[in-house]
């Protein structure tokens, strides 16, 4: 009969060749089973992603009551009342009269006035050099 036997060589050699690429995907296809039969069972999640559970409660702080730094003043600044000027046999001569802690003094470069060394006294400024710090500061005329 026909049925019984390939046709052609070429089918014989077509079901020769094709009969392990078969044999090859039914072991994967049992072997994918296996794994779905034992992986198949059901296994509850152990978080439920559609409902949040709250925050616990922050442990409360241990807080020291801030005691505020007492604000000191800045000392007092000389206030500059009036620039002297003397024009003698040795050129112009300038002086700085300062009103300061109640006192009013006139002083020339180099002289000291409380924390202060009178440095460059020119015609609407004197510059003051802090003792201390070794700051300049320009105080003019207002």
């Amino acid at each position: 009969m026909a049925g019984d036997a390939p046709a052609s060589p070429r089918a014989a050699a077509d079901a020769t060749q094709v009969s392990p690429l078969v044999a090859d995907v039914n072991a994967q296809v049992h072997h994918l089973r296996e794994r779905l039969a034992l992986d198949g069972r059901f296994v509850a999640p152990s978080r439920d992603p559609f409902r949040f559970r709250g925050r616990p409660a922050p442990p409360p702080a241990i807080t020291e009551p801030v005691v505020p730094e007492p604000v000191v003043a800045p000392p007092p600044m000389p206030q500059l009342v009036a620039i002297l000027t003397d024009t003698g046999a040795n050129g112009v001569t300038r002086r700085a009269v300062f009103a300061f802690a109640g006192n009013v003094s006139i002083v020339k470069p180099g002289d000291t006035l409380d924390r202060f060394v009178i440095g460059r006294v020119d015609a609407d400024a004197v510059e003051l050099t802090e003792r201390a710090t070794s700051t300049t500061i320009r105080v003019s005329i207002k």
